[in-house]
């Protein structure tokens, strides 16, 4: 339960940092970089419970881990992506572009620490 809990902290934290960058550089309002990061947010999360990430036989179990959060990392920032085209949402560009990597590796234990939740 505490890493669920850790990885959706990081993961707000992640996209919350990109949202308020968007907004103090000036390439979106509050209302389009707070909605797209409540999506990926949102979607994010979700992914990571459908791979499975945090069950108690991947957690500590190092490459079967790492590759379980990358993938639902990739899937959700890819559904998004999708989405964002076929739906023709501007802005959403940005929003991908920093939490992705910082927050896949902010869910990512160092190796070999055994870290259970």
């Amino acid at each position: 339960m505490r890493l669920r809990l850790t990885d959706a902290v990081i993961i707000l934290l992640s996209v919350s940092g990109t949202a308020i960058l968007q907004f103090l550089l000036g390439s979106a309002g509050w209302t389009p970089a707070l909605r797209y990061g409540l999506l990926l947010a949102c979607l994010w999360v979700v992914m990571l419970a459908a791979f499975g990430t945090r069950g108690a036989a991947v957690v500590g179990s190092g490459a079967t881990e790492y590759r379980r959060v990358a993938h639902a990392t990739g899937l959700a920032f890819g559904l998004a992506t999708i989405a964002g085209v076929l739906l023709n949402w501007g802005g959403l560009r940005p929003s991908c572009s920093f939490p992705s990597p910082s927050g896949c590796w902010g869910c990512l234990p160092p190796a070999g620490s055994g870290v259970a939740g």
